[in-house]
């Protein structure tokens, strides 16, 4: 029973660290701890490492140096030598540290000899290169083993030349596995020690130097993982395991807790790169468990690679991607019907060592459509322009012309096998966007979807799929332009809710985060840390955000931004507003930005353009929608003069009613934009326009309250002056008023497709008597409403109501 309960926890694993976990010494302690931790459980462990960061980088570029004849090669080598002399003093302890730098110092002089040859001849062969590129892994199992031992961790280097054999393919060398599994069990048969073996390197038969290629240390890993039939590979990266999509592209992609090899395989041909195609081959023979796992955070659970299948609860698995994509096309009306076409086609790219990533045809024979390598384009247009010559020159086939900037995108999942709808909801996504498919491929298992696309629209793609493929509770985005006391009002309203604030602009700098900015710091920040402010790339920010719900606020009087709203609106971004400007320009423009509005399927909403937070134009408009017929308004629509009329009094002059309206912050800096009325002309015909009257900012010629000299005056101080010379026709005017019960009112009149702006004389009798203060006041006479007239009333004015109205804007778009 003793013995069995000792098998069972003496679990054998194969762990292998990257170079981005062997970056430098605090990343290599991170990797000793975790193989320790392995030791410590009594697991019987084999550790696979890559060169330590950076280093292979290094390689090739010594290499191309040395071949080339520039001398600079040597220093380096000599920076590239003195890396791992530092990181052996700093992590092996004075005892062992002779014996290391002893390896790695017969490592350094065959480099160097090597490298100097290479300078001499001016002349590399794959061979050579593949001996070079050995030196970066051996290097790292030594400094690793010796580091571990430091740890009072008795383990031994493994050279896996000696073990795992191939051909001479260099570069991509093909293993011979019945040799090296042979020799993988002989050397481990006898071994309980922890083995630190290299990775990516090999011997070939006749005993030279060769490598397995791209991230070959993961397919060392798998190799011998294989042969000795362990319990489970670990592979430990940067990356909390396999992600749904490239995290450096999708913010919020998240590690697949358990994946088949598959559709792992599927998303790793597409360019997931946290694992290596050819890693899960031997692998998924032998049915040993792929852990992928992040040296950084450990304790995170990684993604489990089995064939027990994706766990998940989505339909898709993952969406990758390969940029840099060459589509071409080979049509013509020669081909319907001809036997042998296509095979010819791929025989010819075989030939030419092209490999062909993507392929559909039209079922009428006409055209095939393939996609390759972008580097490869002009070679492969060459190559069948030779093999179908005597085509191209009888017509037959056209010329074959290459799209060269396309990208693919493939969304993979086990789980989208005979589930309806899955194609439609990845075309409906693209198409949301605009983003137009140039070409598709499905395989027959259904487990892939790929699309071709623009090169320039793939991260906009790989984003807006993921939010739809994998729908989470997310927030809107937000961004704003302006920042003065209507965004800072809005700003705070922010903070408690779901949305996310994601730009700000004024007319200066631009500060934008896709991860979103600190609400209560962001104005600040904007100041210190934003960027020369570019309305154009706020707006293509805002377009390519793959938030699904993007809505975006002006908060400013700028006339310059409100010609800019069918941008704004034509990139898929909705647009709320208290700036009056654009919907006060031609109809043309009017009529316009709803248009787009309705292509683009986004709203525009611009209650606080009338009544700040009052909800004027949202309930004329429900009144609309729901049958009514409004045959008349008036209303007052300026707060400041709303304020100025209800304080005037027989006690105080107009100018200094006016002063003190100024004083108390309820007038513009210059009260004459008030007192000339065409705040109030504006709002009024923006009210005319909701109600069907097709008028021109012409058609709302307002009463001025102040002379053509007052307004013309050089300062404010200079036309106070002038106005006061009015004082005593206004003081004798509201003095026979009062006679007679009245007040004065500046009234908005807006029927029989006209608009009268004036002040007018009222009686008690009229709903507007018993004003005070700023408040604004609407009264809508419809067919429902024909005497007593629906009254909407209250604060007209204020960054903090106008805010506020516009906080109901956004509420409402969200709940739409």
């Amino acid at each position: 029973f003793m013995q069995l309960k000792v098998w069972i926890i003496m679990k054998r694993i194969v762990l292998k660290f990257g170079g981005s976990s062997l970056a430098d010494g605090e990343c290599i302690s991170r990797a000793l701890d975790i193989t320790g931790n392995y030791k410590e459980k009594d697991h019987r462990i084999i550790t696979v490492v890559s060169a330590l960061g950076g280093v292979t980088n290094t390689l090739i570029e010594l290499c191309d140096l040395a071949k080339s004849g520039d001398p600079s090669y040597k220093g380096v080598l000599n920076d590239l030598i003195s890396r791992h002399e530092q990181i052996v003093f700093s992590l092996i302890t004075p005892d062992l540290r002779k014996e290391a730098l002893s390896g790695l110092s017969a490592i350094f002089h065959e480099l160097r000899d090597t490298l100097n040859g290479l300078f001499l001849l001016h002349e590399e062969t794959p061979r050579t290169r593949d001996l070079i590129m050995s030196s970066g892994e051996r290097m790292s199992a030594i400094i690793f083993c010796a580091a571990l031992r430091s740890r009072h961790v008795d383990c031994e280097t493994c050279d896996t030349r000696d073990i795992i054999v191939t051909d001479h393919r260099y570069g991509a060398a093909k293993v011979d596995f019945t040799e090296t599994n042979k020799r993988i069990k002989d050397r481990f048969k006898d071994s309980d020690k922890p083995s630190i073996c290299t990775g990516f390197i090999a011997r070939s038969k006749e005993g030279q130097t060769t490598t397995l290629g791209r991230s070959g240390s993961d397919y060392t890993a798998s190799i011998l993982g294989s042969a000795l039939d362990v319990d489970e590979i670990v592979i430990w990266t940067d990356v909390d395991g396999v992600m749904t999509a490239d995290p450096r592209i999708t913010p919020d992609a998240f590690a697949i807790p358990n994946i088949s090899y598959e559709d792992a395989m599927e998303l790793s041909h597409f360019g997931a790169k946290v694992i290596f195609p050819p890693t899960m081959i031997p692998a998924m023979k032998k049915q040993i468990p792929i852990h992928i796992k992040n040296s950084f955070h450990p304790e995170q659970a990684g993604t489990i690679i089995s064939n027990t299948g994706t766990s998940a609860d989505f339909h898709a698995t993952g969406i990758a991607s390969i940029d840099h994509v060459a589509l071409l096309r080979m049509q013509g009306s020669g081909m319907v019907g001809v036997r042998g076409i296509s095979a010819r086609l791929f025989d010819c790219m075989a030939r030419h060592e092209i490999n062909i990533i993507l392929i559909t045809q039209a079922s009428s024979e006409h055209s095939i459509c393939f996609a390759i390598d972008a580097a490869k384009s002009a070679a492969a247009v060459a190559a069948l322009e030779e093999t179908f010559q005597l085509e191209m020159e009888a017509g037959m086939i056209d010329n074959i012309i290459p799209e060269n900037d396309t990208s693919i995108i493939a969304v993979v999942g086990d789980k989208m096998q005979h589930k309806p709808g899955i194609a439609a909801e990845v075309f409906s996504a693209l198409g949301r966007q605009k983003i137009n498919v140039k070409a598709i491929s499905q395989g027959s298992s259904e487990r892939n979807i790929s699309v071709v696309i623009a090169g320039k629209d793939s991260k906009v793609a790989i984003n807006v799929l993921h939010r739809s493929l994998f729908p989470i509770k997310e927030k809107t985005a937000v961004y704003c332009i302006g920042s003065g006391l209507v965004a800072t009002a809005f700003i705070v309203l922010l903070k408690d809710t779901e949305m996310q604030l994601n730009g700000v602009t004024n007319s200066r700098k631009m500060l934008l985060r896709a991860s979103g900015l600190n609400t209560e710091k962001v104005l600040a920040a904007l100041e210190e840390k934003g960027k020369t402010a570019h309305i154009d790339q706020f707006i293509k920010t805002m377009k390519e955000d793959p938030t699904s719900r993007k809505i975006c606020l002006d908060c400013t009087a700028s006339k310059d931004i409100a010609l800019r709203y069918n941008d704004i609106l034509a990139s898929g971004v909705s647009l709320v507003t208290p700036n009056k400007i654009a919907n006060t320009e031609s109809m043309d423009y009017y009529s316009l930005l709803r248009n787009t509005a309705l292509e683009q399927r986004v709203k525009y909403r611009y209650e606080s353009t009338v009544g700040a937070g009052l909800p004027v134009i949202s309930t004329v408009q429900s009144m609309l929608e729901t049958g009514d017929k409004i045959q008349r308004i008036e209303a007052i629509l300026s707060g400041t003069l709303s304020y100025i009329f209800n304080t005037f009094s027989l006690d105080r002059s107009f100018s200094d009613t006016v002063l003190f309206a100024k004083e108390q912050g309820f007038t513009e800096p210059d009260p004459r934009e008030d007192l000339g009325g065409m705040d109030v002309a504006r709002k009024a015909l923006i009210l005319a326009r909701e109600i069907g009257y097709e008028l021109e900012m012409s058609d709302s010629d307002p009463e001025p309250l102040i002379s053509e000299a007052c307004m013309k005056a050089k300062s404010i101080d200079g036309a106070m002056s002038l106005l006061a010379k009015d004082d005593k026709k206004w003081h004798e005017r509201l003095e026979a008023l009062q006679k007679d019960g009245k007040v004065l009112r500046y009234i908005a009149n807006i029927s029989e497709g006209k608009i009268r702006i004036a002040v007018e004389e009222i009686d008690a009798q009229h709903p507007f008597d018993n004003l005070s203060g700023p408040d604004n006041i609407v009264a809508i006479y419809s067919e429902r409403y024909p005497i007593n007239p629906l009254v909407i009333k209250g604060a007209g004015a204020g960054a903090i109501v106008t805010a506020s109205g516009m906080m109901g804007d956004v509420l409402r778009i969200i709940n739409e």
